[in-house]
């Protein structure tokens, strides 16, 4: 069983959080340890895993990204970050704005930091854009491959902005 069928939705980029956690709150309620305390050793360890992977699933559709990730997964995209490069040109303009940065930081220059923050902002702001899009036509049963591309594109190019984000904090 995997997650959207455990929280009984429908395997999609876009989640309703509300209904989500309304779920998750009714299935902890049915199947939580505290509430099983009369059951044999068997049944108690069957509620404690099922209440392990209600918590896994709220984590993983809950986040854009752990829910871009375990949908290629589903999907049995290749995910594998050694063999799915990002484009040269991706990795150019950023390559530019790491130099930027550093040179800011090594300079003590703030306006230069907050330059390179502000280039950051701008790739994130086109890859939500180009997200957005891909949303909006994302039907998981008939979802192309090249969406599919896309979105791995997207998941890996976001991984990467993330942390280049965490580095200027």
């Amino acid at each position: 069983m995997n997650f959207f069928d455990l929280f009984d939705i429908e395997k999609d980029l876009k989640i309703d959080k509300a209904g989500l956690k309304k779920t998750f709150y009714a299935l902890n309620k049915k199947y939580h340890p505290d509430f099983h305390t009369q059951q044999d050793e068997e049944g108690q360890w069957d509620s404690m895993d099922m209440t392990m992977q209600i918590n896994e699933g709220l984590k993983v559709l809950s986040d854009i990204d752990l829910r871009i990730k375990y949908i290629l997964k589903i999907k049995e995209v290749n995910m594998d970050e050694k063999l799915n490069a990002l484009p040269q040109s991706f990795l150019m303009e950023m390559m530019d704005i790491n130099e930027a940065l550093m040179d800011a930081k090594m300079e003590g220059d703030e306006a230069g930091i907050v330059n390179a923050k502000a280039g950051i902002e701008a790739f994130m702001n086109t890859l939500a854009q180009s997200f957005e899009s891909l949303k909006k036509r994302f039907i998981f049963d008939q979802v192309s491959v090249e969406d599919l591309e896309e979105l791995k594109m997207i998941y890996f190019k976001r991984k990467y902005l993330k942390r280049l984000k965490q580095q200027i904090s």
